[in-house]
Protein backbone atom coordinates (compact mmCIF):
# COMPACT_ATOMS: atom_id res chain seq x y z
CA UNK A 1 0.00 0.00 0.00
CA UNK A 2 2.54 2.43 0.60
CA UNK A 3 4.26 2.03 -2.46
CA UNK A 4 0.90 2.68 -4.04
CA UNK A 5 0.74 6.06 -2.65
CA UNK A 6 4.31 6.57 -3.22
CA UNK A 7 3.96 5.81 -6.84
CA UNK A 8 0.56 8.14 -7.58
CA UNK A 9 1.86 10.87 -5.51
CA UNK A 10 4.98 10.95 -7.84
CA UNK A 11 2.57 10.66 -11.19
CA UNK A 12 0.82 14.01 -9.83
CA UNK A 13 4.36 15.87 -9.31
CA UNK A 14 3.92 15.83 -5.42
CA UNK A 15 6.91 15.18 -3.00
CA UNK A 16 6.02 12.58 -0.49
CA UNK A 17 7.57 12.99 2.85
CA UNK A 18 8.25 10.07 4.78
CA UNK A 19 5.43 11.37 8.01
CA UNK A 20 3.28 11.98 5.29
CA UNK A 21 3.27 9.00 3.35
CA UNK A 22 2.80 7.19 7.16
CA UNK A 23 -0.26 9.50 7.36
CA UNK A 24 -2.07 8.48 4.46
CA UNK A 25 -1.18 4.73 4.90
CA UNK A 26 -2.38 4.85 8.81
CA UNK A 27 -6.03 6.85 6.88
CA UNK A 28 -6.30 3.71 4.76
CA UNK A 29 -6.10 1.31 6.76
CA UNK A 30 -8.16 2.63 9.36
CA UNK A 31 -10.63 3.33 6.17
CA UNK A 32 -11.45 0.12 4.33
CA UNK A 33 -13.72 1.86 1.36
CA UNK A 34 -11.09 4.56 1.07
CA UNK A 35 -8.54 4.26 -1.70
CA UNK A 36 -5.28 5.64 -3.05
CA UNK A 37 -7.06 7.63 -5.85
CA UNK A 38 -9.20 9.31 -3.47
CA UNK A 39 -6.93 10.34 -0.69
CA UNK A 40 -4.27 11.69 -3.04
CA UNK A 41 -6.80 13.41 -5.16
CA UNK A 42 -8.09 15.42 -1.59
CA UNK A 43 -4.29 16.17 -1.22
CA UNK A 44 -3.46 17.45 -4.77
CA UNK A 45 -6.47 19.68 -4.64
CA UNK A 46 -5.39 20.93 -0.90
CA UNK A 47 -1.32 21.19 -2.41
CA UNK A 48 -3.22 23.38 -5.64
CA UNK A 49 -4.20 26.07 -3.00
CA UNK A 50 -1.27 26.02 -1.59
CA UNK A 51 2.60 27.55 -2.67
CA UNK A 52 4.61 23.86 -2.31
CA UNK A 53 4.66 20.83 -3.93
CA UNK A 54 5.83 19.27 -0.79
CA UNK A 55 3.42 16.96 0.96
CA UNK A 56 4.10 16.93 4.99
CA UNK A 57 2.09 15.32 7.27
CA UNK A 58 0.00 18.31 8.34
CA UNK A 59 -1.04 18.85 4.77
CA UNK A 60 -2.25 15.14 4.75
CA UNK A 61 -4.12 16.17 8.46
CA UNK A 62 -5.59 18.83 6.76
CA UNK A 63 -7.15 16.93 3.49
CA UNK A 64 -9.02 14.65 5.96
CA UNK A 65 -10.40 17.13 8.39
CA UNK A 66 -11.47 19.12 5.08
CA UNK A 67 -15.38 19.71 5.17
CA UNK A 68 -17.28 16.61 2.85
CA UNK A 69 -20.43 16.04 2.09
CA UNK A 70 -22.42 13.11 4.56
CA UNK A 71 -24.01 11.63 0.94
CA UNK A 72 -22.62 11.32 -2.35
CA UNK A 73 -25.34 10.09 -4.99
CA UNK A 74 -23.92 8.76 -8.49
CA UNK A 75 -26.25 8.15 -11.43
CA UNK A 76 -25.61 5.89 -14.24
CA UNK A 77 -24.52 7.81 -16.70
CA UNK A 78 -21.69 9.83 -14.27
CA UNK A 79 -20.12 6.27 -13.01
CA UNK A 80 -16.81 6.65 -14.68
CA UNK A 81 -15.94 3.55 -17.16
CA UNK A 82 -13.13 1.64 -15.64
CA UNK A 83 -11.60 -0.56 -18.35
CA UNK A 84 -10.05 -3.91 -16.48
CA UNK A 85 -6.10 -4.93 -18.58
CA UNK A 86 -5.75 -8.62 -18.06
CA UNK A 87 -2.09 -8.11 -18.46
CA UNK A 88 -1.06 -5.73 -15.77
CA UNK A 89 -4.30 -6.95 -13.50
CA UNK A 90 -5.07 -3.71 -13.22
CA UNK A 91 -8.36 -1.08 -13.93
CA UNK A 92 -8.11 2.12 -15.67
CA UNK A 93 -10.06 4.87 -16.43
CA UNK A 94 -11.33 4.81 -20.33
CA UNK A 95 -12.63 8.55 -21.74
CA UNK A 96 -14.33 9.21 -24.68
CA UNK A 97 -14.83 5.81 -26.70
CA UNK A 98 -18.31 3.75 -26.86
CA UNK A 99 -17.65 0.39 -26.51
CA UNK A 100 -19.53 -2.01 -28.82
CA UNK A 101 -21.94 -4.37 -27.85
CA UNK A 102 -19.30 -7.59 -28.08
CA UNK A 103 -16.70 -5.15 -26.11
CA UNK A 104 -19.45 -4.62 -23.56
CA UNK A 105 -19.97 -8.97 -23.46
CA UNK A 106 -16.01 -9.68 -23.41
CA UNK A 107 -15.31 -7.06 -20.73
CA UNK A 108 -17.77 -8.66 -18.01
CA UNK A 109 -15.89 -12.07 -19.45
CA UNK A 110 -12.15 -11.16 -18.53
CA UNK A 111 -13.53 -10.06 -15.30
CA UNK A 112 -14.81 -13.30 -14.55
CA UNK A 113 -12.16 -15.10 -15.29
CA UNK A 114 -9.41 -13.11 -13.64
CA UNK A 115 -12.01 -14.12 -10.30
CA UNK A 116 -12.15 -17.64 -11.13
CA UNK A 117 -8.13 -17.79 -12.15
CA UNK A 118 -7.43 -16.84 -8.51
CA UNK A 119 -9.23 -19.69 -7.10
CA UNK A 120 -9.27 -22.31 -9.69
CA UNK A 121 -5.98 -22.23 -11.95
CA UNK A 122 -7.01 -25.18 -13.66
CA UNK A 123 -9.43 -24.10 -15.72
CA UNK A 124 -8.92 -25.31 -19.06
CA UNK A 125 -9.80 -23.15 -22.36
CA UNK A 126 -12.72 -24.92 -24.59
CA UNK A 127 -10.28 -25.86 -27.91
CA UNK A 128 -7.88 -27.72 -25.39
CA UNK A 129 -10.25 -29.94 -23.18
CA UNK A 130 -10.08 -33.95 -24.14
CA UNK A 131 -10.48 -35.14 -20.13
CA UNK A 132 -13.04 -34.53 -17.30
CA UNK A 133 -12.12 -30.87 -16.96
CA UNK A 134 -13.50 -27.67 -15.53
CA UNK A 135 -14.15 -24.82 -18.20
CA UNK A 136 -15.66 -21.33 -18.14
CA UNK A 137 -17.40 -19.51 -20.57
CA UNK A 138 -20.51 -17.53 -21.52
CA UNK A 139 -23.82 -19.66 -21.89
CA UNK A 140 -25.41 -19.06 -25.66
CA UNK A 141 -28.73 -20.53 -27.10
CA UNK A 142 -28.82 -20.62 -30.92
CA UNK A 143 -31.86 -22.66 -32.29
CA UNK A 144 -32.98 -23.78 -28.89
CA UNK A 145 -29.42 -25.99 -28.03
CA UNK A 146 -26.87 -24.70 -25.40
CA UNK A 147 -23.47 -23.47 -25.97
CA UNK A 148 -20.40 -22.34 -23.95
CA UNK A 149 -18.22 -19.63 -25.74
CA UNK A 150 -14.92 -18.49 -24.25
CA UNK A 151 -12.07 -16.21 -26.15
CA UNK A 152 -10.64 -18.93 -28.11
CA UNK A 153 -13.59 -21.42 -28.79
CA UNK A 154 -17.66 -22.23 -28.59
CA UNK A 155 -18.57 -25.66 -27.99
CA UNK A 156 -22.33 -27.14 -27.68
CA UNK A 157 -23.30 -28.10 -24.29
CA UNK A 158 -25.45 -30.32 -22.16
CA UNK A 159 -27.02 -29.64 -19.38
CA UNK A 160 -29.68 -32.03 -18.72
CA UNK A 161 -28.34 -34.01 -15.62
CA UNK A 162 -25.88 -30.93 -14.08
CA UNK A 163 -26.09 -30.53 -10.49
CA UNK A 164 -25.94 -26.71 -10.42
CA UNK A 165 -24.39 -25.15 -7.24
CA UNK A 166 -26.90 -22.52 -6.00
CA UNK A 167 -28.02 -19.68 -8.05
CA UNK A 168 -29.96 -19.11 -11.29
CA UNK A 169 -28.63 -19.61 -14.66
CA UNK A 170 -29.58 -18.17 -18.22
CA UNK A 171 -28.09 -17.27 -21.82
CA UNK A 172 -25.61 -14.47 -21.43
CA UNK A 173 -24.17 -15.60 -17.65
CA UNK A 174 -20.69 -16.46 -17.11
CA UNK A 175 -20.50 -20.12 -15.83
CA UNK A 176 -17.51 -22.63 -14.38
CA UNK A 177 -18.77 -25.97 -15.77
CA UNK A 178 -17.12 -29.21 -14.81
CA UNK A 179 -17.58 -32.40 -17.33
CA UNK A 180 -16.38 -33.86 -20.45
CA UNK A 181 -16.13 -34.13 -24.11
CA UNK A 182 -18.61 -36.87 -25.72
CA UNK A 183 -18.26 -36.34 -29.46
CA UNK A 184 -18.65 -32.52 -30.31
CA UNK A 185 -20.79 -31.93 -27.58
CA UNK A 186 -19.57 -31.02 -23.68
CA UNK A 187 -21.46 -33.06 -21.37
CA UNK A 188 -21.84 -31.00 -17.71
CA UNK A 189 -21.67 -32.76 -14.95
CA UNK A 190 -21.98 -29.75 -12.94
CA UNK A 191 -22.50 -25.99 -13.02
CA UNK A 192 -21.69 -23.00 -10.90
CA UNK A 193 -20.73 -19.47 -11.01
CA UNK A 194 -17.89 -17.98 -11.03
CA UNK A 195 -16.37 -17.39 -7.38
CA UNK A 196 -17.52 -14.39 -5.26
CA UNK A 197 -15.24 -12.08 -4.37
CA UNK A 198 -15.93 -9.72 -1.19
CA UNK A 199 -15.32 -6.25 -1.22
CA UNK A 200 -12.52 -6.33 0.80
CA UNK A 201 -10.78 -8.87 -1.15
CA UNK A 202 -11.34 -7.17 -4.43
CA UNK A 203 -9.43 -3.82 -3.43
CA UNK A 204 -6.34 -6.10 -2.49
CA UNK A 205 -6.66 -8.19 -5.16
CA UNK A 206 -6.75 -5.15 -7.81
CA UNK A 207 -5.04 -2.65 -5.23
CA UNK A 208 -7.38 -0.33 -4.85
CA UNK A 209 -6.33 2.04 -7.21
CA UNK A 210 -8.82 3.50 -10.34
CA UNK A 211 -11.71 0.91 -8.59
CA UNK A 212 -13.18 3.45 -6.63
CA UNK A 213 -16.31 4.57 -9.46
CA UNK A 214 -16.93 7.74 -6.52
CA UNK A 215 -13.13 8.61 -7.46
CA UNK A 216 -12.36 11.61 -5.29
CA UNK A 217 -15.76 11.71 -3.88
CA UNK A 218 -14.81 11.56 -0.34
CA UNK A 219 -17.90 11.78 2.41
CA UNK A 220 -17.58 13.29 6.22
CA UNK A 221 -16.96 10.58 8.82
CA UNK A 222 -19.82 10.03 11.52
CA UNK A 223 -20.32 7.96 14.65
CA UNK A 224 -24.00 8.43 14.58
CA UNK A 225 -26.16 9.15 11.20
CA UNK A 226 -29.93 8.49 11.00
CA UNK A 227 -31.22 5.46 9.04
CA UNK A 228 -32.45 6.12 5.66
CA UNK A 229 -35.98 4.83 4.28
CA UNK A 230 -36.58 3.37 1.19
CA UNK A 231 -39.46 2.56 -0.13
CA UNK A 232 -40.67 1.02 -3.86
CA UNK A 233 -43.65 1.00 -5.64
CA UNK A 234 -44.36 4.09 -3.92
CA UNK A 235 -47.83 5.01 -6.40
CA UNK A 236 -48.50 8.59 -5.53
CA UNK A 237 -51.85 8.21 -7.51
CA UNK A 238 -53.50 5.48 -4.83
CA UNK A 239 -55.90 6.25 -2.36
CA UNK A 240 -53.68 5.05 0.71
CA UNK A 241 -50.46 5.92 -0.22
CA UNK A 242 -49.98 9.81 0.51
CA UNK A 243 -51.60 8.93 3.95
CA UNK A 244 -49.29 6.56 4.53
CA UNK A 245 -46.24 8.54 3.46
CA UNK A 246 -48.07 11.27 5.51
CA UNK A 247 -48.03 9.24 8.74
CA UNK A 248 -43.97 8.16 7.79
CA UNK A 249 -43.03 11.59 7.67
CA UNK A 250 -45.11 12.71 10.61
CA UNK A 251 -43.42 9.44 12.73
CA UNK A 252 -39.88 9.32 11.83
CA UNK A 253 -38.75 12.43 9.27
CA UNK A 254 -39.94 14.99 10.87
CA UNK A 255 -38.17 13.47 14.59
CA UNK A 256 -35.39 12.85 12.68
CA UNK A 257 -35.51 16.50 10.95
CA UNK A 258 -35.98 18.32 13.96
CA UNK A 259 -32.60 16.68 15.66
CA UNK A 260 -30.57 17.48 12.48
CA UNK A 261 -31.87 20.61 13.03
CA UNK A 262 -30.63 21.28 16.17
CA UNK A 263 -27.44 18.86 15.69
CA UNK A 264 -26.44 21.78 13.04
CA UNK A 265 -27.26 24.78 15.46
CA UNK A 266 -24.60 22.90 17.20
CA UNK A 267 -21.94 22.06 15.33
CA UNK A 268 -21.99 25.71 13.59
CA UNK A 269 -21.98 27.35 17.55
CA UNK A 270 -18.57 25.14 17.80
CA UNK A 271 -17.55 25.10 14.12
CA UNK A 272 -17.87 21.41 13.58
CA UNK A 273 -18.98 19.49 10.84
CA UNK A 274 -22.11 19.95 9.76
CA UNK A 275 -24.12 16.30 10.80
CA UNK A 276 -25.51 13.85 8.24
CA UNK A 277 -29.56 14.74 7.28
CA UNK A 278 -31.75 11.66 7.35
CA UNK A 279 -32.48 9.93 3.56
CA UNK A 280 -35.72 9.41 2.23
CA UNK A 281 -35.43 7.55 -1.15
CA UNK A 282 -38.14 6.66 -2.83
CA UNK A 283 -38.40 4.65 -5.69
CA UNK A 284 -41.03 3.98 -8.36
CA UNK A 285 -43.56 2.86 -10.13
CA UNK A 286 -44.99 6.21 -8.79
CA UNK A 287 -48.08 5.93 -10.53
CA UNK A 288 -50.49 2.51 -10.63
CA UNK A 289 -52.75 3.96 -13.48
CA UNK A 290 -51.83 3.07 -17.23
CA UNK A 291 -52.16 6.53 -18.59
CA UNK A 292 -49.55 7.36 -21.39
CA UNK A 293 -48.18 10.20 -23.07
CA UNK A 294 -49.03 13.55 -22.12
CA UNK A 295 -51.85 12.78 -19.36
CA UNK A 296 -49.18 11.11 -17.87
CA UNK A 297 -46.66 13.22 -17.56
CA UNK A 298 -49.43 15.80 -16.04
CA UNK A 299 -50.74 13.49 -13.60
CA UNK A 300 -47.33 12.68 -11.84
CA UNK A 301 -46.48 16.51 -12.42
CA UNK A 302 -49.55 17.33 -9.92
CA UNK A 303 -49.00 14.29 -7.67
CA UNK A 304 -45.26 15.01 -7.47
CA UNK A 305 -47.22 18.97 -5.96
CA UNK A 306 -49.46 17.19 -3.81
CA UNK A 307 -46.19 15.11 -1.88
CA UNK A 308 -43.99 18.06 -1.76
CA UNK A 309 -47.04 19.92 -0.52
CA UNK A 310 -47.29 17.70 2.49
CA UNK A 311 -43.45 17.61 3.37
CA UNK A 312 -43.25 21.03 3.13
CA UNK A 313 -45.68 21.57 5.73
CA UNK A 314 -44.14 19.34 8.09
CA UNK A 315 -40.87 21.67 8.05
CA UNK A 316 -38.95 18.45 7.18
CA UNK A 317 -35.37 18.83 6.29
CA UNK A 318 -33.99 15.87 4.72
CA UNK A 319 -32.27 14.41 1.46
CA UNK A 320 -34.82 13.10 -0.77
CA UNK A 321 -33.76 10.52 -3.24
CA UNK A 322 -36.60 9.81 -6.55
CA UNK A 323 -35.87 6.64 -8.57
CA UNK A 324 -37.50 5.98 -11.39
CA UNK A 325 -39.47 2.42 -11.42
CA UNK A 326 -40.02 0.85 -15.53
CA UNK A 327 -43.44 2.52 -15.82
CA UNK A 328 -42.56 6.12 -15.02
CA UNK A 329 -42.26 8.22 -18.32
CA UNK A 330 -38.67 8.50 -18.84
CA UNK A 331 -36.58 9.13 -22.04
CA UNK A 332 -36.06 5.85 -23.67
CA UNK A 333 -37.28 2.85 -23.92
CA UNK A 334 -38.87 1.14 -20.53
CA UNK A 335 -37.02 -1.60 -21.56
CA UNK A 336 -33.49 -0.55 -21.42
CA UNK A 337 -31.42 -0.01 -18.70
CA UNK A 338 -29.91 2.22 -17.47
CA UNK A 339 -33.06 3.95 -16.48
CA UNK A 340 -33.23 7.60 -17.14
CA UNK A 341 -33.85 10.15 -14.12
CA UNK A 342 -37.33 11.45 -13.91
CA UNK A 343 -37.82 14.80 -16.33
CA UNK A 344 -37.63 17.78 -14.57
CA UNK A 345 -40.28 19.42 -16.14
CA UNK A 346 -42.43 16.71 -14.03
CA UNK A 347 -40.19 17.27 -10.98
CA UNK A 348 -40.04 20.95 -11.33
CA UNK A 349 -42.83 21.66 -8.49
CA UNK A 350 -41.01 18.88 -6.27
CA UNK A 351 -38.06 20.40 -6.32
CA UNK A 352 -38.53 23.69 -6.06
CA UNK A 353 -40.12 22.85 -2.83
CA UNK A 354 -37.80 20.35 -1.82
CA UNK A 355 -34.61 21.59 -2.56
CA UNK A 356 -32.35 18.83 -1.19
CA UNK A 357 -34.00 16.42 -3.56
CA UNK A 358 -31.97 14.43 -6.37
CA UNK A 359 -33.66 12.66 -9.32
CA UNK A 360 -31.73 9.43 -10.08
CA UNK A 361 -31.17 7.10 -12.67
CA UNK A 362 -31.86 3.12 -12.56
CA UNK A 363 -29.55 2.08 -10.95
CA UNK A 364 -28.02 4.77 -8.94
CA UNK A 365 -24.88 4.51 -5.94
CA UNK A 366 -25.22 6.32 -2.60
CA UNK A 367 -22.36 6.67 -0.47
CA UNK A 368 -23.33 7.99 2.87
CA UNK A 369 -21.11 8.69 6.36
CA UNK A 370 -18.03 6.84 6.48
CA UNK A 371 -17.92 5.78 3.04
CA UNK A 372 -20.11 2.87 2.43
CA UNK A 373 -21.72 2.19 -0.86
CA UNK A 374 -25.36 1.34 -1.23
CA UNK A 375 -26.66 0.30 -5.02
CA UNK A 376 -30.54 0.78 -5.18
CA UNK A 377 -32.33 -0.59 -8.58
CA UNK A 378 -35.65 -0.94 -9.78
CA UNK A 379 -35.97 -3.85 -11.69
CA UNK A 380 -38.21 -7.22 -12.06
CA UNK A 381 -35.26 -9.58 -12.11
CA UNK A 382 -36.29 -12.76 -9.87
CA UNK A 383 -39.44 -13.61 -12.21
CA UNK A 384 -37.21 -13.35 -14.99
CA UNK A 385 -34.50 -15.49 -13.44
CA UNK A 386 -36.37 -17.96 -12.69
CA UNK A 387 -38.30 -18.74 -16.12
CA UNK A 388 -35.13 -19.10 -17.64
CA UNK A 389 -33.06 -20.78 -15.16
CA UNK A 390 -35.80 -23.42 -14.97
CA UNK A 391 -34.92 -24.04 -18.83
CA UNK A 392 -31.56 -23.90 -19.06
CA UNK A 393 -31.12 -26.33 -15.82
CA UNK A 394 -33.76 -28.38 -14.81
CA UNK A 395 -32.29 -29.11 -11.11
CA UNK A 396 -32.05 -25.30 -10.03
CA UNK A 397 -29.79 -26.00 -6.65
CA UNK A 398 -28.63 -29.20 -5.47
CA UNK A 399 -29.69 -30.29 -1.51
CA UNK A 400 -26.52 -28.72 -0.61
CA UNK A 401 -27.65 -25.11 -1.80
CA UNK A 402 -31.17 -25.60 -0.83
CA UNK A 403 -32.03 -22.27 -0.24
CA UNK A 404 -34.75 -19.25 -0.63
CA UNK A 405 -35.28 -18.16 -4.24
CA UNK A 406 -34.38 -14.77 -3.01
CA UNK A 407 -31.25 -15.91 -1.73
CA UNK A 408 -30.27 -17.77 -4.87
CA UNK A 409 -30.96 -14.09 -6.82
CA UNK A 410 -28.40 -12.27 -4.04
CA UNK A 411 -26.19 -14.75 -4.66
CA UNK A 412 -26.75 -14.61 -8.67
CA UNK A 413 -26.09 -11.01 -9.23
CA UNK A 414 -23.31 -10.70 -6.44
CA UNK A 415 -21.37 -14.49 -8.46
CA UNK A 416 -22.05 -12.69 -11.73
CA UNK A 417 -20.87 -8.95 -10.46
CA UNK A 418 -23.70 -7.59 -12.97
CA UNK A 419 -27.54 -6.55 -12.00
CA UNK A 420 -28.43 -7.94 -15.06
CA UNK A 421 -26.70 -10.98 -15.90
CA UNK A 422 -28.49 -11.65 -19.49
CA UNK A 423 -27.85 -11.41 -22.95
CA UNK A 424 -28.87 -7.98 -24.61
CA UNK A 425 -32.21 -10.12 -26.28
CA UNK A 426 -33.56 -10.90 -23.21
CA UNK A 427 -32.91 -7.70 -21.13
CA UNK A 428 -31.14 -4.88 -23.33
CA UNK A 429 -28.56 -2.60 -22.01
CA UNK A 430 -26.92 0.37 -23.18
CA UNK A 431 -23.88 -1.49 -24.21
CA UNK A 432 -22.09 2.42 -23.32
CA UNK A 433 -23.31 2.02 -20.00
CA UNK A 434 -23.00 -1.38 -19.18
CA UNK A 435 -20.29 -0.58 -16.62
CA UNK A 436 -22.78 0.87 -14.59
CA UNK A 437 -24.97 -2.36 -13.94
CA UNK A 438 -21.24 -3.80 -12.74
CA UNK A 439 -21.56 -5.07 -9.11
CA UNK A 440 -17.47 -5.21 -8.89
CA UNK A 441 -16.40 -4.52 -6.32
CA UNK A 442 -19.88 -5.77 -4.33
CA UNK A 443 -21.41 -2.68 -3.08
CA UNK A 444 -21.69 -2.69 1.21
CA UNK A 445 -25.29 -3.21 0.57
CA UNK A 446 -27.82 -3.61 -2.85
CA UNK A 447 -31.30 -2.54 -2.86
CA UNK A 448 -33.34 -4.82 -5.30
CA UNK A 449 -36.91 -3.00 -5.31
CA UNK A 450 -38.44 -6.19 -6.86
CA UNK A 451 -42.34 -6.41 -7.42
CA UNK A 452 -41.71 -9.89 -8.61
CA UNK A 453 -40.03 -10.74 -5.95
CA UNK A 454 -41.15 -11.23 -2.03
CA UNK A 455 -40.11 -8.68 0.86
CA UNK A 456 -36.84 -9.85 1.91
CA UNK A 457 -33.28 -9.37 3.28
CA UNK A 458 -29.93 -12.12 3.47
CA UNK A 459 -26.47 -11.13 3.91
CA UNK A 460 -24.36 -12.45 0.76
CA UNK A 461 -20.10 -12.52 0.88
CA UNK A 462 -20.52 -9.71 3.77
CA UNK A 463 -23.17 -7.90 0.85
CA UNK A 464 -26.17 -6.83 2.30
CA UNK A 465 -28.99 -7.65 -0.41
CA UNK A 466 -32.94 -6.64 0.41
CA UNK A 467 -36.06 -5.63 -1.07
CA UNK A 468 -37.77 -3.03 0.29
CA UNK A 469 -41.33 -4.48 -0.61
CA UNK A 470 -44.16 -3.14 -1.73
CA UNK A 471 -45.40 0.44 -0.54
CA UNK A 472 -48.31 0.90 -2.17
CA UNK A 473 -49.66 -2.72 -1.06
CA UNK A 474 -49.01 -2.88 2.21
CA UNK A 475 -47.05 0.11 3.43
CA UNK A 476 -43.93 -1.98 3.48
CA UNK A 477 -40.56 0.26 3.78
CA UNK A 478 -36.95 -0.69 5.29
CA UNK A 479 -35.05 1.31 7.96
CA UNK A 480 -31.14 1.13 6.51
CA UNK A 481 -28.17 2.15 8.84
CA UNK A 482 -25.70 3.50 6.82
CA UNK A 483 -23.04 3.49 9.05
CA UNK A 484 -23.47 -0.50 9.28
CA UNK A 485 -25.57 -1.78 6.29
CA UNK A 486 -27.99 -3.88 8.99
CA UNK A 487 -31.81 -3.31 7.03
CA UNK A 488 -34.69 -3.37 9.81
CA UNK A 489 -37.75 -4.27 8.07
CA UNK A 490 -41.25 -2.07 8.95
CA UNK A 491 -44.57 -1.12 7.90
CA UNK A 492 -47.44 1.80 7.55
CA UNK A 493 -50.23 0.89 8.92
CA UNK A 494 -53.28 2.26 6.83
CA UNK A 495 -54.73 5.19 8.08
Amino acid sequence: MLRDVVRECKLRGLTLRGDAARAMKASLEKDPDATVESLIEAVRQRVERGKTCVVDAEVVRGALEEERPCLVVLDAYATPRLAYDPGSHKFSLVRGSTPSRSEAYRARYELARERVARCFPQICRLDAVSAPACVLGVVLEIESKFYLEDLHSVVRVEFGSATAYGGFFAEGMVVVVEGEVDGNVFRARAVGHPPPEPREAAFRAIGGVHLDVFGDARVATSVDAPPWIIAAETHLDAPTVLPRLRHLMEGLVAPASRRYKAAMDHAKSRGSREPPRIVVALVGNFLSSRLSGAAKLRELKARFADLAAMIASLEIDADFLLVPGPRDPCLGSATVLPRPKLPARVLQPFMDKIPTTTAATSPCRLRGPDGRELVIHRGNTLRKLRKLSSALVPATASEKFDLRPTDHLAKTLIDQAHLAPFSLNIQPVQSDFDHALRLYPPPNALALADDTAPRFDTVYENCAVFNPGNFAQDGAFVLYDPLTCKVDSSRVPPS
